[in-house]
Protein backbone atom coordinates (compact mmCIF):
# COMPACT_ATOMS: atom_id res chain seq x y z
CA UNK A 1 0.00 0.00 0.00
CA UNK A 2 2.85 2.34 0.80
CA UNK A 3 4.52 1.79 -2.56
CA UNK A 4 1.24 2.43 -4.39
CA UNK A 5 0.84 5.75 -2.55
CA UNK A 6 4.38 6.79 -3.47
CA UNK A 7 3.76 5.77 -7.07
CA UNK A 8 0.54 7.81 -7.35
CA UNK A 9 2.20 10.80 -5.71
CA UNK A 10 5.06 10.58 -8.20
CA UNK A 11 2.66 10.46 -11.16
CA UNK A 12 0.74 13.47 -9.82
CA UNK A 13 3.96 15.43 -9.36
CA UNK A 14 5.13 14.67 -12.90
CA UNK A 15 1.78 15.59 -14.43
CA UNK A 16 1.66 18.86 -12.54
CA UNK A 17 5.28 19.52 -13.44
CA UNK A 18 4.62 18.95 -17.14
CA UNK A 19 1.55 21.15 -17.02
CA UNK A 20 -1.04 18.44 -17.72
CA UNK A 21 -3.24 19.71 -14.89
CA UNK A 22 -2.34 23.36 -15.18
CA UNK A 23 -3.52 26.13 -17.43
CA UNK A 24 -0.39 26.94 -19.44
CA UNK A 25 0.66 30.55 -19.29
CA UNK A 26 0.88 32.36 -22.62
CA UNK A 27 2.35 35.62 -23.76
CA UNK A 28 -0.05 37.91 -25.60
CA UNK A 29 1.46 39.72 -28.53
CA UNK A 30 0.16 43.27 -28.91
CA UNK A 31 0.99 45.55 -31.80
CA UNK A 32 0.19 49.19 -31.13
CA UNK A 33 0.85 52.24 -33.32
CA UNK A 34 3.14 54.92 -32.00
CA UNK A 35 1.32 57.52 -29.85
CA UNK A 36 -1.75 55.29 -29.32
CA UNK A 37 -2.87 53.97 -25.96
CA UNK A 38 -1.84 50.51 -24.76
CA UNK A 39 -4.19 48.48 -22.56
CA UNK A 40 -3.17 45.57 -20.31
CA UNK A 41 -6.06 43.53 -18.97
CA UNK A 42 -6.00 40.40 -16.82
CA UNK A 43 -8.90 38.36 -15.48
CA UNK A 44 -9.19 38.05 -11.71
CA UNK A 45 -10.28 34.63 -10.35
CA UNK A 46 -13.69 34.73 -8.61
CA UNK A 47 -13.47 35.23 -4.87
CA UNK A 48 -10.07 36.93 -4.95
CA UNK A 49 -9.81 39.42 -2.08
CA UNK A 50 -7.88 42.49 -3.22
CA UNK A 51 -8.14 44.29 0.11
CA UNK A 52 -4.61 43.41 1.23
CA UNK A 53 -3.21 42.62 -2.19
CA UNK A 54 -0.96 44.56 -4.53
CA UNK A 55 -1.33 44.96 -8.28
CA UNK A 56 1.96 45.30 -10.14
CA UNK A 57 2.88 46.06 -13.74
CA UNK A 58 6.54 45.62 -14.60
CA UNK A 59 8.92 45.14 -17.48
CA UNK A 60 10.38 41.62 -17.62
CA UNK A 61 12.69 41.91 -20.63
CA UNK A 62 15.50 43.95 -19.08
CA UNK A 63 15.52 46.38 -22.02
CA UNK A 64 15.26 49.45 -19.85
CA UNK A 65 17.51 52.39 -19.08
CA UNK A 66 15.99 53.01 -15.64
CA UNK A 67 16.92 51.22 -12.44
CA UNK A 68 13.52 49.75 -11.49
CA UNK A 69 11.44 47.53 -13.75
CA UNK A 70 8.19 48.26 -11.87
CA UNK A 71 5.98 50.52 -13.99
CA UNK A 72 2.92 50.71 -11.78
CA UNK A 73 1.98 49.54 -8.28
CA UNK A 74 -1.34 49.67 -6.45
CA UNK A 75 -1.52 48.68 -2.78
CA UNK A 76 -4.63 48.44 -0.61
CA UNK A 77 -6.68 50.25 -3.21
CA UNK A 78 -4.23 53.17 -3.52
CA UNK A 79 -1.55 53.95 -6.06
CA UNK A 80 2.07 53.70 -4.96
CA UNK A 81 4.06 55.65 -7.52
CA UNK A 82 7.08 56.56 -5.42
CA UNK A 83 9.47 54.41 -7.44
CA UNK A 84 7.78 54.81 -10.82
CA UNK A 85 10.29 55.59 -13.60
CA UNK A 86 10.16 59.13 -14.93
CA UNK A 87 9.41 57.78 -18.40
CA UNK A 88 5.98 56.61 -17.20
CA UNK A 89 5.00 59.55 -15.03
CA UNK A 90 1.40 60.62 -15.73
CA UNK A 91 1.13 58.03 -18.48
CA UNK A 92 -0.16 54.98 -16.59
CA UNK A 93 -3.88 54.92 -15.74
CA UNK A 94 -5.65 52.26 -13.67
CA UNK A 95 -9.23 51.48 -14.81
CA UNK A 96 -10.95 50.84 -11.48
CA UNK A 97 -14.38 50.32 -13.09
CA UNK A 98 -13.21 47.01 -14.58
CA UNK A 99 -12.74 45.49 -11.12
CA UNK A 100 -16.52 45.08 -10.86
CA UNK A 101 -16.41 43.03 -14.06
CA UNK A 102 -13.68 40.75 -12.72
CA UNK A 103 -10.76 42.32 -14.57
CA UNK A 104 -7.76 44.35 -13.54
CA UNK A 105 -6.94 46.84 -16.27
CA UNK A 106 -4.15 49.34 -16.64
CA UNK A 107 -3.42 51.61 -19.57
CA UNK A 108 -0.28 53.30 -20.84
CA UNK A 109 -1.07 56.52 -22.70
CA UNK A 110 0.74 57.67 -25.84
CA UNK A 111 3.09 54.74 -26.29
CA UNK A 112 6.61 55.31 -27.57
CA UNK A 113 9.11 53.09 -29.34
CA UNK A 114 10.87 52.58 -26.01
CA UNK A 115 7.69 50.93 -24.69
CA UNK A 116 8.27 47.91 -26.92
CA UNK A 117 9.12 44.89 -24.82
CA UNK A 118 7.75 42.28 -22.45
CA UNK A 119 5.45 43.17 -19.55
CA UNK A 120 3.93 41.29 -16.63
CA UNK A 121 0.66 42.44 -15.03
CA UNK A 122 0.06 40.41 -11.89
CA UNK A 123 -0.94 40.04 -8.23
CA UNK A 124 2.19 39.07 -6.24
CA UNK A 125 2.12 35.81 -4.25
CA UNK A 126 -0.82 34.48 -6.30
CA UNK A 127 -1.27 32.62 -9.57
CA UNK A 128 -2.92 35.65 -11.19
CA UNK A 129 -0.53 36.89 -13.85
CA UNK A 130 -0.71 37.93 -17.50
CA UNK A 131 2.23 38.37 -19.86
CA UNK A 132 2.41 40.72 -22.83
CA UNK A 133 4.88 41.19 -25.65
CA UNK A 134 4.41 44.74 -26.94
CA UNK A 135 5.54 45.92 -30.37
CA UNK A 136 5.17 49.65 -31.04
CA UNK A 137 4.83 50.23 -34.78
CA UNK A 138 5.03 53.35 -36.87
CA UNK A 139 1.82 55.30 -36.93
CA UNK A 140 -0.06 55.03 -40.23
CA UNK A 141 -2.23 57.67 -41.80
CA UNK A 142 -5.86 57.08 -40.95
CA UNK A 143 -8.26 56.88 -43.90
CA UNK A 144 -11.29 57.37 -41.71
CA UNK A 145 -11.28 60.68 -39.85
CA UNK A 146 -14.13 59.47 -37.63
CA UNK A 147 -12.02 56.61 -36.33
CA UNK A 148 -11.04 57.77 -32.84
CA UNK A 149 -10.13 54.39 -31.36
CA UNK A 150 -6.62 54.47 -29.93
CA UNK A 151 -6.54 51.30 -27.83
CA UNK A 152 -4.24 48.53 -29.00
CA UNK A 153 -5.81 45.18 -29.75
CA UNK A 154 -4.65 41.67 -29.05
CA UNK A 155 -3.30 40.08 -32.23
CA UNK A 156 -2.27 36.58 -31.17
CA UNK A 157 -1.02 34.45 -28.31
CA UNK A 158 2.38 32.85 -28.26
CA UNK A 159 3.61 30.14 -25.89
CA UNK A 160 6.17 31.26 -23.31
CA UNK A 161 8.55 28.53 -24.41
CA UNK A 162 9.51 26.89 -27.68
CA UNK A 163 7.11 23.96 -28.41
CA UNK A 164 9.96 21.58 -29.22
CA UNK A 165 11.70 22.43 -25.95
CA UNK A 166 8.43 22.01 -24.07
CA UNK A 167 7.84 18.59 -25.65
CA UNK A 168 11.35 17.46 -24.73
CA UNK A 169 10.76 18.60 -21.17
CA UNK A 170 7.55 16.56 -21.03
CA UNK A 171 9.32 13.49 -22.41
CA UNK A 172 12.12 13.81 -19.89
CA UNK A 173 9.59 14.17 -17.11
CA UNK A 174 8.00 10.84 -18.08
CA UNK A 175 11.25 8.97 -17.45
CA UNK A 176 10.61 8.65 -13.67
CA UNK A 177 7.20 7.09 -14.40
CA UNK A 178 8.73 4.39 -16.62
CA UNK A 179 11.44 3.82 -14.03
CA UNK A 180 8.83 3.29 -11.30
CA UNK A 181 6.83 0.95 -13.55
CA UNK A 182 9.98 -1.06 -14.24
CA UNK A 183 10.85 -1.18 -10.54
CA UNK A 184 7.36 -2.38 -9.57
CA UNK A 185 7.31 -4.95 -12.38
CA UNK A 186 10.72 -6.27 -11.37
CA UNK A 187 9.67 -6.36 -7.72
CA UNK A 188 6.53 -8.32 -8.59
CA UNK A 189 8.54 -10.84 -10.63
CA UNK A 190 11.03 -11.29 -7.79
CA UNK A 191 8.22 -11.88 -5.30
CA UNK A 192 6.59 -14.42 -7.63
CA UNK A 193 9.89 -16.25 -8.08
CA UNK A 194 10.49 -16.17 -4.34
CA UNK A 195 7.07 -17.65 -3.62
CA UNK A 196 7.65 -20.40 -6.18
CA UNK A 197 11.06 -21.16 -4.68
CA UNK A 198 9.63 -21.27 -1.17
CA UNK A 199 6.82 -23.56 -2.36
CA UNK A 200 9.30 -25.90 -4.08
CA UNK A 201 11.54 -26.00 -1.02
CA UNK A 202 8.52 -26.74 1.16
CA UNK A 203 7.38 -29.57 -1.12
CA UNK A 204 10.87 -31.06 -1.21
CA UNK A 205 11.10 -30.83 2.57
CA UNK A 206 7.71 -32.56 2.92
CA UNK A 207 8.73 -35.33 0.54
CA UNK A 208 12.00 -35.76 2.41
CA UNK A 209 10.17 -36.06 5.74
CA UNK A 210 7.78 -38.63 4.31
CA UNK A 211 10.67 -40.66 2.90
CA UNK A 212 12.45 -40.55 6.26
CA UNK A 213 9.33 -41.66 8.10
CA UNK A 214 8.95 -44.54 5.60
CA UNK A 215 12.49 -45.68 6.22
CA UNK A 216 11.95 -45.61 9.97
CA UNK A 217 8.82 -47.74 9.65
CA UNK A 218 10.68 -50.26 7.52
CA UNK A 219 13.42 -50.51 10.15
CA UNK A 220 10.87 -51.14 12.90
CA UNK A 221 9.19 -53.93 10.90
CA UNK A 222 12.49 -55.85 10.43
CA UNK A 223 13.37 -58.15 13.46
CA UNK A 224 16.82 -57.65 14.87
CA UNK A 225 19.48 -60.32 14.37
CA UNK A 226 20.07 -60.79 18.10
CA UNK A 227 16.38 -61.45 18.81
CA UNK A 228 16.21 -64.19 16.18
CA UNK A 229 19.27 -66.04 17.51
CA UNK A 230 17.81 -66.05 21.02
CA UNK A 231 14.63 -67.76 19.87
CA UNK A 232 16.56 -70.41 18.03
CA UNK A 233 18.63 -71.35 21.13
Amino acid sequence: MGKQTVFLALISFVLFHTGKFQTPKSTRLIEVPDSDNLTFQCEIPPGTNLKDRSLVLKRVDGNTSYTTRVIYTRRNGKEDLGSQPEQYRNRVIFISEDLRRGFMTVQIRSVQQSDSGKFKWFIPKTHTACFFDVVVTEKQNRTNENDTSTTATLTEEMPDTDPATENRRHHYALIPIFAVFLMLFKNRICKTCQRKTEKTDSELETQGNKAKEGDEEEQLKKPSAGGTDGLKG
